[in-house]
């Protein structure tokens, strides 16, 4: 299934960034970024043999505050309080509305977990890099391609060494249904990460993460309201843990925007323009 998406994207931007030049020092950068882009898209597919999907979902609900880390060691970037306070809320909000929805017994093992903790690790890096690849000159169809092709390669060589290739082939060959889903699965997949990467493009990579956390926190409440469940203690603290991460953030925003160009120079006007004033006045009445 991966190989086939990675397949997919290449074949899809391929056509898009031909006669494309990546600029000379951000080609060791991109490495890096595809190599990340790889391990944490690998390493929490792999995760799902060890652990089931709620588990791996509740614990990737929290990867904002990992990327938030990141950013300030990548990137030099600062959080106020209430931006981390804003974080916490809407991390915690998720998570405690995933873990109060009945999935049956939560199963994880030790190499689940590993494989999950170093996806984390990987998450906290791939936005903030890529924020910074593309700051080189890099467009998002460019690396597009570059994190493809890398991961096209990498997965092509583990299904033949496992021996998965052929069987799989063969079924995409033989099996017209799950040739189609596949499709519509790259086809969701690849819309996805390229939304993702122009939100990084435009904004930044934490920017991009509260988006993708706040779909996940809405497509949870949006199941509760088209096929309706049994409402637990959770639900209602989750919901409001959410809402409030988005009042919290707005009040951090407002509190520490920075004035207008106008109110600079009227205060520049104010002191500056004063000082000019008093020494004009100083210097007729010594005349």
């Amino acid at each position: 299934m991966t190989l086939f998406m990675y397949t997919f994207t290449v074949v899809a931007y391929l056509p898009r960034t031909r006669g494309e030049k990546v600029p000379a020092d951000a080609h060791r950068l991109l490495l890096f970024v595809s190599s990340i882009y790889v391990g944490t898209t690998t390493l929490t597919k792999t995760s799902l043999r060890y652990l089931d999907i709620p588990t791996q979902t509740v614990v990737k609900s929290a990867k904002l505050i990992p990327v938030m880390a990141g950013s300030i060691v990548i990137l030099g970037k600062r959080y106020s309080l209430r931006e981390w306070l804003s974080a916490l809320m809407l991390c915690g909000g998720v998570v405690i509305f995933n873990l109060s929805t009945k999935h049956g017994e939560l199963h994880s093992t030790l190499a689940g977990a590993a494989c999950l903790s170093v996806a984390l690790i990987c998450d906290a890096m791939l936005g903030n890099y890529q924020q910074k690849v593309l700051s080189k000159g890099v467009t998002p169809d460019q690396l597009m391609l570059v994190q493809s092709l890398f991961g096209m390669a990498y997965m092509l060589v583990i299904t033949l060494c496992d021996g998965t290739f052929l069987p799989g082939m063969s079924l995409l060959l033989h099996d017209v249904e799950v040739s189609a889903v596949l499709v519509l699965w790259a086809i969701a997949i690849t819309a996805g990460t390229a939304l993702i990467l122009q939100l990084v493009a435009e904004y930044s990579a934490v920017v991009a993460i509260v988006v993708t956390t706040c779909r996940k926190a809405l497509t949870l409440l949006a199941s509760f309201i088209l096929f309706p469940k049994h409402l637990g203690w959770g639900h209602p603290i989750g919901a409001a843990l959410v809402f409030g991460a988005a009042f919290v953030s707005f009040g951090a925003k407002k509190a520490g925007k920075p004035k207008s160009a106008d109110d600079f120079l009227a205060a520049a006007r104010a002191n500056g323009g004063g000082s000019a004033s008093n020494g004009s006045h100083r210097t007729c009445g010594a005349v």
